[in-house]
């Protein structure tokens, strides 16, 4: 696949979110899909994509494992709730303690010459203990997202998605920025991210 080439050099931007849910498919629902192992080997089965901790966990005959990313390529599933194939990639990522890095699994949302990636990890609700009133509808996780984009072997938290494109576009900034006004976008969400990628890699093939 072209962008598994493609993410072997990266330059990762950061962005992040908090989304407040009572289920997550992720870690509620197997599916039916194919683990590609570092070891070249190819197993398909029911894939269910833990969160905490971070495994995927197949399902093939009578036979269940447990794989981490350390022995993972990457993974595809068939979604069946929202009619989709989700792909999946082990990457390299450096941890909060400086200069040490593991590897984790990144949802492949835009594939391309800039590839827009997320995580997600599930949290307790901060809100959950503030109150006792309204306990009930406060007592849900809180999926953490974070988004990244991917070109170059550089690596960059971004802030500002607006601003930090100005610093990975190129030539094609102005015809991006063009775009953006002419969509009315947003640039605070995943919908907005993946609109403006998709456009980019299209006009810079």
């Amino acid at each position: 696949m072209k962008f598994l080439t493609l993410l072997l050099g990266v330059m990762v931007v950061c962005a992040i979110q908090l989304l407040a849910t009572e289920k997550n498919h992720y870690d509620s629902d197997f599916f039916f899909g194919t683990v590609y192992l570092k070891n070249g080997k190819v197993i398909h089965g029911e894939i269910k994509h833990e969160l905490n901790p971070a495994i995927i966990v197949l399902k093939r005959q009578n036979i269940t494992q447990a794989f981490t990313p350390q022995l993972v390529n990457y993974f595809q599933y068939v979604d069946e709730e929202n009619d989709k194939i989700k792909t999946f990639i082990s990457l390299y990522k450096e941890t909060k303690d400086s200069g040490y890095f593991r590897r984790i699994f990144f949802e492949v949302l835009v594939p391309g010459q800039l590839n827009l990636l997320k995580t997600s990890k599930r949290i307790i609700n901060p809100e959950s203990n503030k109150s006792m009133r309204y306990k009930k509808s406060r007592e849900k996780y809180v999926f953490l997202h974070k988004y990244f984009i991917l070109s170059n072997k550089k690596l960059l938290n971004i802030k500002d998605f607006e601003k930090e494109m100005k610093s990975v576009l190129g030539e094609d900034l102005f015809a991006v920025q063009e775009f953006i006004k002419e969509k009315d976008l947003n640039l605070n969400g995943e919908t907005a991210y993946i609109q403006v990628l998709n456009y980019y890699n299209q006009i810079s093939n």
